[in-house]
């Protein structure tokens, strides 16, 4: 079987990632800084050998995607199974307000632990799904394929790529986090990580600071 190179890409900086707020599904688009990265990254991608583009179907990666299959004239597929995760009833809301709340759940998940959202998922949820899901590119025959998600469910998946285990809190361990269209490549069916949050295209587009690293 021939080996396909996943290139995985966190989305740009969308509306509510600066402010903090656990936009997990919801569909917030980019912010102007998340649309001139999504250019950025789709520019430098664009000289790849790339066959195939997959994006969550949530609109910041739809959007993150956009640049990329119009310089190359690839259609975008749409997956549910590359969506962040699901907060259930902290969808939406700041950290503050979760913690006021639910401030026994808030405290435990702070502390590590991988509690389900209330009506929503959790990080072993994202797991499953995330890596299911790329688990189905080793059959399509392709080279090179851009997958556009998100912070946790790139985070599931380069631990399942490294051995690491991919059904607990993302912010645990040594994995780190993604940057707002950082790039991870992974190979397939033989499992390694060739690349890890590569943002060589974003000169004078880093996040700004308060930005944090996941939704």
């Amino acid at each position: 079987m021939s080996t396909t190179f996943a290139l995985l890409i966190r989305h740009g900086e969308a509306e509510g990632n600066r402010e903090g707020r656990l936009i997990g599904q919801t569909n917030a688009p980019l912010s102007d800084l998340g649309h001139r990265q999504a250019a950025a990254v789709g520019t430098r991608l664009s000289a790849l050998p790339i066959t195939r583009i997959i994006s969550s179907d949530l609109l910041r990666t739809m959007q993150t995607a956009a640049p990329l299959a119009d310089l190359l004239q690839i259609e975008v597929e749409p997956e549910p199974g590359l969506r962040e995760i699901a907060n259930g009833e902290w969808e939406g809301r700041m950290p503050t307000e979760v913690a006021a709340s639910w401030p026994d759940l808030w405290k435990r998940y702070g502390a590590g632990e991988d509690v389900s959202r209330p009506g929503g998922e959790s990080w072993a949820d994202v797991g499953r799904r995330a890596v299911a899901t790329v688990q189905r590119l080793a059959d399509t025959g392709d080279r090179m394929i851009a997958v556009f998600t998100h912070g946790g469910p790139i985070a599931q998946i380069l631990r399942w790529a490294t051995g690491l285990p991919h059904d607990t809190h993302v912010y645990t361990g040594p994995m780190g986090a993604m940057a707002n269209t950082g790039i991870s490549t992974i190979s397939l069916p033989e499992v390694r990580l060739l690349g890890y949050n590569d943002v060589g295209h974003l000169a004078g587009l880093l996040r700004h600071p308060d930005t944090p690293f996941f939704g």
